[in-house]
């Protein structure tokens, strides 16, 4: 069984891509999201340290982390 027809004339790269995620193993039940580069996100855009943080926390909240 497969996710996708064994036979097509064009795949897109998202096609190719998301086949080899499902044929490379089991869909892992968790992950694990690094939030980096906040501050730098402030500097570059001359915001406090701490509005970049929360910036970076909105674009979290946007995540739907349903099943």
């Amino acid at each position: 069984m497969t996710w996708f027809p064994e036979k097509r004339t064009q795949d897109t790269w998202l096609h190719r891509m998301c086949g080899r995620i499902l044929k490379s193993g089991p869909i892992p039940k968790h992950i694990a999201i690094i939030m980096d580069g906040n501050r730098r996100f402030a500097k570059k855009n001359s915001m406090e340290r701490a509005e970049g943080h929360l910036k970076g926390f909105d674009k979290l909240a946007e995540v739907d982390f349903r099943d």
